[in-house]
């Protein structure tokens, strides 16, 4: 089995190379070169291996299937879904199925085979790897349910995170305006003794406005940016042409 990387190479190699100068280039034989040359369908492999052999997970894998669907009809908030890792501690904790306890792997397996096959029902735009240095963060806000007084209430947080080392830090806010946002950033740089090097905002909610292509940060924001001294990037599309904030 090759790996990503090689077939990676193969694939770029047949927009103008032949397979004898492909599999000479890389050192591989020619018949495996042809093989990933022809082939479209790299998800196939995963799910194979799933359907190949019964295991323990079987007679509980109608309960992942009615959960992933429950969340489509009920349209839960993408960040409220389950992962991998939740849905294992839902069959363990919640369901009380003792022998799946130190069966992760199948589960995980399990579970993102039935989201690759979910996914194909739906148009998949090309993507690129993301690189994430050290000290660089994303800021986004969230609403969530959480117990207050022996009640449920929805409440909007701010969650930064660390993508170059997995680490996250949330902080329930009274709102999503631009002194929420000054407020959590502070409490923030205060907790990790330091200030990111760039933030990046999944939108510019409470820090600023667009004025149509152009997007202008509030004065406030604007202060408290400079004050700190960190960059800042906005995710979407019509905010990047209006950027010009470092």
């Amino acid at each position: 089995m090759l790996k990503m990387e090689q077939i990676e190479a193969i694939k770029r190699m047949s927009q103008s190379e032949s397979i004898s100068t492909i599999a000479r280039t890389l050192g591989i034989d020619w018949k495996t070169a042809q093989k990933y040359v022809d082939k479209d369908d790299f998800n196939e492999a995963v799910e194979e291996k799933v359907k190949a052999h019964h295991s323990k997970l079987d007679p509980y894998k109608h309960v992942i299937d009615e959960l992933l669907e429950e969340e489509e009809r009920q349209n839960i908030p993408r960040k409220q879904r389950f992962t991998a890792k939740r849905m294992h501690s839902y069959l363990v904790e919640a369901c009380g199925i003792e022998e799946l306890r130190n069966s992760y792997i199948t589960v995980s397996r399990y579970f993102k085979a039935r989201k690759i096959e979910k996914r194909r029902n739906y148009y998949i735009p090309g993507t690129m790897p993301l690189v994430w240095h050290p000290g660089e963060a994303q800021g986004d806000f969230g609403e969530a349910l959480f117990k207050v007084n022996g009640e449920m209430r929805m409440l909007h947080y701010f969650m930064m995170t660390f993508p170059n080392s997995n680490r996250r830090i949330g902080l329930v806010m009274p709102g999503e305006n631009c002194e929420c946002v000054c407020t959590a950033l502070q409490e923030i740089f205060t907790f990790i003794k330091g200030v990111p090097s760039r933030i990046v905002f999944d939108n510019a909610t409470g820090i600023g406005r667009r004025v149509q292509k152009t997007l202008e940060m509030s004065e406030g924001f604007s202060r408290f940016r400079l004050h700190y001294r960190f960059n800042t990037t906005f995710t979407l599309p019509p905010l990047w042409l209006g950027e010009g904030f470092g």
